[in-house]
């Protein structure tokens, strides 16, 4: 490698430090701005829509960046031209746009030069079905052209560029997907937590942690979930070591562990189950699930809304507020006196409920709300 070897494997182990700390691309494009006699350097991924945005970016100001993405993204003469050309080919403005056109540009006269920017040179990095990201280093008017050196230094950092710009997209949809995953799993009734195989919690929904909050019978401590009693903990944590220990795809018997927890106040004890994960993944970087836990309170009272009740078997109002009521351990007679009407009145509700339901018998109505999507989700 020609003089200059040290700089530029610096700008790639900044490139890689990026890749996995998404906060750090901002120093590894002034690292690689130095390399380039740049006074600001922009890395645009596309956004949903296919327009392109300012991902990282350093020298200009987020109020200039922010200006971009809303405005002048559409006015930018190089991105267009870049897309016309092979992923990986380095050009300037100078050989992209005509000079007229160029200085006539509403980017250029209204983003650019004001702020003391005007030559730009670049390549696509990525292109394909999902989009595309590109990369753009910014020289003032008075500096001189990018030439055929900066693209020999261009295209030796460029291939460690594109991998650690996929790395860091490989990275963001993981982070989607468990941001995704944790969202839905805070949306359950049933509290939900995933251990890795030394019994320590992972990821806890929020039932879970509203019941550990509470302090009635079940805590999330350092050491692993547990319960209020010592002997309810420690017959807890057997539960959960046997479930780590086996690979959940028995078909013999369950694989499951089952355990009761007592609580202080009184009320029924939290019913507890703890499941081995068959196959064990990495969650964001913190370790392996095991066993998921789930817990759940025969106190809680079933709240699906009405609506739908209504919406899955076209029940009314009334049949709907009735099929709630049932579930939650109301009477006929209760339910009568809590919606102010006569026995007779709820009867005639239940029975239009269960032959809109397909059901024949009370308890087969409660168990269709409480087994069904409508009393597994916390409306709230």
């Amino acid at each position: 490698m020609f003089s200059g070897e040290e700089p530029i494997l610096r700008v790639i182990d900044s490139l890689y430090d990026a890749s996995t700390d998404a906060t750090r691309w901002s120093v590894a494009l002034e690292q690689m701005a130095g390399l380039f006699d740049a006074c600001a350097m922009t890395l645009l991924q596309s956004t949903e829509t296919g327009s392109g945005a300012v991902f990282a970016s350093t020298g200009i100001s987020p109020e200039m960046g922010d200006l971009y993405d809303r405005y002048f993204v559409s006015k930018d003469l190089t991105v267009k031209a870049a897309m016309t050309l092979p992923v990986g080919t380095f050009s300037g403005s100078d050989k992209m746009v005509p000079k007229k056109e160029w200085d006539r540009n509403e980017m250029v006269t209204d983003l650019l030069l004001p702020n003391d920017l005007y030559r730009i040179a670049g390549s696509v990095l990525l292109r394909n079905e999902s989009g595309f990201a590109s990369i753009g280093m910014h020289r003032p008017r008075s500096a001189r052209e990018f030439d055929d050196h900066d693209e020999r230094i261009y295209q030796i950092v460029q291939p460690h560029l594109q991998r650690a710009l996929e790395v860091t997209r490989k990275l963001g949809r993981a982070s989607e997907e468990r941001d995704a995953l944790a969202d839905s799993l805070d949306r359950l009734a049933t509290g939900v937590v995933i251990l890795d195989g030394e019994g320590r919690t992972l990821l806890a929904n929020r039932a879970a942690t509203d019941l550990a909050a509470a302090g009635d019978g079940f805590a999330l401590t350092r050491q692993g979930p547990a319960g209020a009693l010592s002997s309810d903990t420690a017959e807890l944590r057997k539960r959960i070591a046997r479930a780590a220990s086996t690979d959940g795809t028995s078909l013999c018997s369950a694989p499951g562990q089952a355990v009761l927890l007592e609580r202080p106040s009184g009320k029924k004890s939290f019913e507890v189950l703890a499941v081995p994960l068959g196959k064990t993944r990495s969650l964001n970087g913190h370790g392996r699930g095991r066993v998921v836990l789930f817990i759940t309170d025969p106190e809680r009272e079933a709240t699906p809304p009405t609506e739908w009740l209504r919406q899955l078997y076209d029940l009314t109002c009334a049949e709907a507020k009735l099929a709630v009521a049932l579930a939650n351990g109301a009477s006929l007679t209760e339910t009568a006196e809590q919606f102010h009407v006569t026995r007779n009145t709820v009867r005639t509700h239940l029975q239009r409920a269960m032959s809109k339901t397909d059901t024949r018998r009370q308890g087969e109505l409660i168990r269709l709300v409480l087994g069904g999507p409508a009393g597994m989700v916390d409306a709230e």
